[in-house]
């Protein structure tokens, strides 16, 4: 039995990662060596994920969006194939997220970034 690797194996993700309505998620642990993504980086609607230390070795997201790559809505419902836009980075809709520091590599976005209704985030310094 083939058994897929986990996914602190991933370096590179080429399309898309949406992490999205997730209620028991609290730690992006595993996602320490992700590097880049290729397009849409969406952390949205996790009400228990307090940090995105997870994601500390990101330091590049974004690339050319298509159709068949609309991100979810907040709630965690597929786009449809208008809503494709800018947006490249989208951390929004978690609860509990105090702190961005985990994205402290991240140098390159191409594309919008957007930090939205995130009540307990204090700061950006990431």
């Amino acid at each position: 039995m083939h058994r897929p690797a986990p996914a602190s194996c991933l370096a590179t993700i080429d399309a898309n990662l949406f992490i999205n309505a997730n209620p028991a998620l609290a730690s992006l642990h595993g996602l320490e060596n992700l590097v880049s993504v290729g397009a849409w980086l969406q952390v949205v609607n996790n009400p228990l994920l307090a940090d995105v230390n997870g994601l500390a070795g990101l330091e590049s997201a974004g690339g050319p969006a298509h159709p068949a790559q609309s991100a979810p809505d907040e709630r965690g419902r597929p786009g449809s194939p208008g809503d494709v836009g800018a947006t490249v980075l989208d951390i929004g809709y978690n609860a509990a997220l105090t702190d961005i520091d985990g994205l402290s590599r991240l140098t390159t976005v191409e594309g919008e970034i957007h930090i939205r209704s995130n009540p307990v985030l204090t700061d950006i310094e990431g």
